[in-house]
């Protein structure tokens, strides 16, 4: 990339060509990664009942990003049942909470991993759980914008359907039954 600017102490209109002086500079411009997550998965989910989330990470930017990596946090409201069919290469998890990592992700390069959550049976209907991903947790990777590094998903709880039968029931010999 290169800066090319005229000095003009006499006053000519530019383009006149009567500048007194000019410099031209030559600079790198440093391209630069943009860690940019996202979610996709159901917003409304049933207590107890297994539910799939995609993490996805994104270099939205236009420089490599190396050791990409991003920080998935599950409520406490909710069990991590696994992950799977991951395209980072590499991802830990604890209790809850998932660690990817990818060593290199090119400019429109994304990985990916998918989530199993189970909110916890007795989560009242209607809470609502905050799932996050977030991008480059330490702040190792240097990007042309930090502050979309956050993404997040909150579904709503419903209870389960309560099926419990009630009635009398009567037998061809006239015995009576209460269930």
């Amino acid at each position: 990339f290169t800066i090319t600017a005229g000095l003009d102490v006499n006053g000519a209109l530019p383009g006149t060509g009567g500048a007194d002086a000019t410099a031209t500079v030559a600079t790198d411009v440093l391209a630069l990664p943009d860690l940019d997550p996202k979610w996709s998965g159901p917003l409304t989910i049933t207590a107890g009942t297994d539910a799939a989330y995609t993490a996805i990470l994104r270099n939205a930017g236009d420089g490599r990003a190396v050791n990409a990596t991003v920080r998935i946090s599950i409520p406490r409201e909710a069990d991590l049942v696994r992950f799977e069919q991951s395209t980072f290469h590499d991802c830990r998890s604890s209790v809850q909470e998932i660690n990817c990592r990818e060593p290199v992700l090119h400019p429109g390069g994304e990985a990916s991993v998918r989530v199993i959550v189970r909110p916890l049976k007795l989560v009242a209907d209607g809470t609502r759980l905050l799932l996050s991903a977030g991008a480059d947790p330490s702040g190792a990777v240097r990007e042309s914008r930090e502050n979309n590094n956050s993404a997040f998903i909150m579904p709503t709880v419903r209870a389960p359907a309560d099926l419990g039968v009630t009635g009398t029931l009567s037998i061809l010999d006239s015995s009576l039954y209460t269930c």
